[in-house]
């Protein structure tokens, strides 16, 4: 329809014309178990989406590659694993015209032991350059002290993007937390108090 009675700021203000064709394929493996009494229960193990679309006229749905007569988009594919603790997912896109993977991203989340929580993530991005690594991770140094630690690194660049390191003490009902955070603006170190069930006060 005509957009023309509406506002035009910049150029999302306008919904370009679409005539496309979409594919998808979307499967899961499940794995099915009984309990004592019988009953079953179901739990997904893995799952596998692909997809890709077609645009019939119009511009080229990649970018990065302009050219008449590449009307495919990227494959994009999407895996998700689970495990008892671990779940891991991957994504990526592949350009069919020459370009290769375009982009991929990798997450990895569990627990094991002492360890309460582990994050790692890679992300790669051909267009806006992005390539960095991102690690979180916490975990129990002892019966009342825990840890914490987390670093977003960037392939492109000599120094860190960001990093974090923290410690807690835990007793009974409250905490105190320290935390010292660094990013390329700033340097940042934080005291807090927590009263378990009725607040916090942070410095």
């Amino acid at each position: 329809e005509d957009q023309e009675d509406l506002p035009s700021i910049d150029a999302l203000d306008r919904l370009s014309p679409e005539n496309r064709i979409t594919y998808e394929v979307l499967s899961f493996l499940t794995q099915r178990s009984e309990d004592q009494e019988g009953v079953p229960s179901y739990h997904d193990l893995l799952r596998l989406k692909v997809q890709q679309s077609y645009e019939m006229e119009g511009k080229s749905l990649t970018p990065y590659v302009q050219e008449k007569g590449h009307h495919f988009s990227d494959i994009y594919l999407e895996l998700e694993l689970y495990l008892a603790d671990v779940f891991l997912r991957y994504d990526s896109t592949f350009n069919v015209y020459g370009e290769g993977f375009t982009t991929y991203n990798l997450w990895a989340h569990g627990k094991a032991g002492p360890i309460s929580s582990l994050d790692l993530a890679y992300r790669y991005n051909k267009t806006t350059r992005i390539n960095e690594l991102n690690l979180s991770i916490e975990g129990r140094i002892s019966e009342n002290l825990y840890g914490r630690y987390g670093i977003k690194k960037s392939f492109e660049e000599t120094k860190d993007l960001e990093s974090l390191y923290g410690i807690r003490y835990q007793s009974g009902c409250w905490a105190l937390e320290t935390t010292l955070e660094r990013n390329r603006d700033e340097t940042r170190l934080t005291f807090q108090l927590q009263l378990l069930g009725l607040g916090k006060w942070s410095y």
